[in-house]
């Protein structure tokens, strides 16, 4: 499997899609009914599924034998 075919296994990338698209709906709804800003929230859960994924590419290609 090339490093190409591992950073696009599509399981991860639809498990993570799905986690911003829920967040999002959340956020939207929360802020339309209290007003209060949720931009912030966004941002994070956005940078920790990026941050994320890097990661779990990096250990899977140069660390194997990491569980």
């Amino acid at each position: 499997m090339s490093l190409v075919d591992k950073l696009l296994m599509p399981r991860k990338l639809e498990i993570a899609g799905s986690v911003m698209i829920t967040t999002l709906w959340f956020c939207i709804g929360f802020q339309y009914y209290t007003g209060i800003e949720t931009i912030k929230m966004v941002k994070t859960v956005f940078i920790y599924l990026v941050l994320d994924y890097i990661w779990t590419s990096v250990k899977r290609e140069f660390f194997p034998n990491l569980r």
